[in-house]
């Protein structure tokens, strides 16, 4: 974007000789081309017209007919897509990351009368849990005795911290915050709501929108055809 600009401004201000023009709208293009020519190299690899061929097609086409601005354009708009779209995987995978840092990795389960602390995929429902003030809700369950009032926001966003009495539905990942609770687990770790909330996430980035299912089916015959059309 940087020598972008700057050819830009020596095209239309300074009046740059041509080779100056030549070497800066190069350095964008081969800083822009360097997220997109790998894949378009993987697609001529596996006999495939995509979107990063048709890009890296136009770019060189641009240096040949000594339209430098316009390959470089190309290729920054399109690096730029590129780079948005992984920022938001990235930030998909940070609120996974998030979630799973408020979800205790193990519970402390009721045994003949012994609480044994185990892992929590290995609770299963009907099993009974312990859990003391200021500790995390490992999994969803129903309060069988004590009372307290639990935080639920790292998981509902609600501000003001919830009572739980015998009978109440408590979550995965809220934090009891006043008394010690006796739960009895209505869920597994993977059918908890928690566990639920990291597989929607999941799935949000590995769909694609419609639109995006379109173009991707619209752009196996627009690609190859606008090629042998240009």
């Amino acid at each position: 974007g940087t020598f972008l600009l700057i050819g830009l401004l020596s095209q239309w201000f300074l009046n740059a000789p041509e080779s100056v023009l030549f070497a800066l709208f190069l350095m964008a293009t081969l800083f822009g081309g360097s997220l997109i020519l790998p894949k378009a190299i993987r697609a001529l690899k596996q006999k495939s017209l995509d979107m990063n061929v048709l890009m890296t097609m136009a770019a060189i086409g641009a240096f040949i007919i000594r339209e430098y601005s316009e390959g470089a354009a190309v290729v920054f708009l399109f690096s730029l897509a590129e780079m948005l779209e992984a920022f938001s995987v990235a930030r998909a995978r940070k609120a996974i990351r998030e979630i799973l840092s408020i979800t205790p990795q193990t519970a402390t389960v009721e045994d003949g009368g012994k609480d044994k602390i185990v892992p929590v995929e290995q609770v299963e429902v009907g099993n009974t849990i312990s859990v003391l003030a200021g500790e995390r809700i490992p999994l969803d369950g129903t309060v069988m005795s004590g009372s307290s009032s639990v935080n639920q926001a790292p998981l509902t966003g609600e501000s003001q911290p919830i009572a739980k009495n015998p009978g109440d539905t408590v979550l995965a990942g809220t934090i009891n915050e006043s008394g010690t609770l006796k739960i009895k687990v209505t869920h597994t770790f993977k059918d908890s709501k928690i566990s639920n909330v990291i597989r929607l996430i999941e799935e949000a980035q590995s769909k694609k929108a419609p639109a995006q299912l379109f173009v991707d089916k619209f752009s196996r015959i627009y690609t190859p055809v606008v090629t042998l059309v240009a």
